[in-house]
């Protein structure tokens, strides 16, 4: 997939390629503002989800829901705004496990179809045939959350969308005692991974408060040594970044880079508080008074 978007008044021009986004200021000599239409965004689907981790962030259940109608949604609502202000990817997850709503493959292709990339973030479940080929023919890639308990699973899970030649990414939470030890065993007996997202611990759903700095401050001096090119962090270690900002000259990031999080980024995980309702009736002046305020939003479907 190939498109390109440009915004005179934000100074922005960038070409984006089958995943990758290359971005230009129009005018060399001022920055890129904040733009009021996001390059990606968030989906959620669903509310269920199978895997019970003590630590989920949305509280999904397995007693969860799949929202009604989403291929309708999409096209009634992403099929009016101009090609131009359409997202270039989407990462659909967000509430629940996406892979369980029945109609996933017709979601992937629908948003495709309307010139948007999705991606999607699985625990590996429910990895189909459908649900692969579908991921074949229409999804820049996947991400598999690698939860402890879920090992067999995501191990089973790598290997069918690695063999299917799926853009592959393995996310994996970091804060709980041991959690950075687990990221480098993880990191080390894997392969054909095409990026490595370390996604910060939040006490938030069914997460107790922890403290998550001590695995955080480990990582990051063993990320130091190694310097590895393939890992990629989660926007909610922004805070921390700016109280350690000799860890970002080290790895050579801006701020800028991470603020907007669209530049580092491969999926954008949403805190409850950020999230924004979709509603069939939504106007697309809502849409921009909330996207003008991030550079990337989430939407529920429901």
């Amino acid at each position: 997939m190939l498109r390109q978007r440009r915004f005179e008044e934000e100074n922005y021009h960038a070409i984006f390629n089958n995943g990758k986004t290359l971005r230009f200021a129009i005018d060399p000599s001022k920055p890129i503002l904040p733009l009021r239409y996001p390059e990606i965004e968030d989906w959620a689907i669903n509310t269920i989800c199978l895997a019970n981790c003590s630590w989920c962030y949305v509280s999904a259940l397995k007693t969860g829901i799949n929202f009604d109608n989403v291929v309708e949604k999409i096209q009634d609502y992403f099929g009016i705004i101009s090609l131009n202000h359409r997202p270039t990817q989407i990462a659909i997850g967000g509430a629940g496990e996406p892979t369980m709503h029945p109609d996933f493959p017709e979601i992937l292709k629908t948003t495709y179809d309307l010139q948007i990339m999705p991606n999607y973030t699985t625990n590996a479940m429910h990895l189909s045939d459908r649900v692969v080929d579908a991921t074949i023919k229409y999804s820049g890639g996947a991400a598999i959350s690698c939860h402890p308990h879920l090992k067999k699973v995501w191990t089973k899970g790598i290997n069918i969308l690695t063999e299917a030649g799926i853009n592959t990414c393995l996310h994996i939470i970091l804060g709980e005692p041991g959690s950075n030890d687990e990221f480098w065993r993880i990191y080390d007996s894997t392969k054909n991974i095409h990026y490595y997202v370390v996604l910060p611990y939040q006490a938030a759903g069914r997460a107790k408060k922890i403290d998550a700095e001590k695995e955080w401050d480990l990582f990051f001096k063993e990320a130091l040594i190694r310097k590895p090119d393939d890992v990629s962090f989660g926007a909610l270690f922004y805070d921390y970044f700016l109280r350690n900002r000799d860890i970002m000259a080290k790895l050579n990031m801006s701020q800028r880079c991470f603020r907007d999080t669209v530049f580092l980024m491969i999926l954008i995980n949403c805190l409850e508080n950020q999230a924004m309702t979709y509603h069939q009736n939504l106007m697309i002046k809502h849409y921009e008074q909330f996207s003008s305020r991030r550079q990337s939003i989430f939407f529920k479907f429901i």
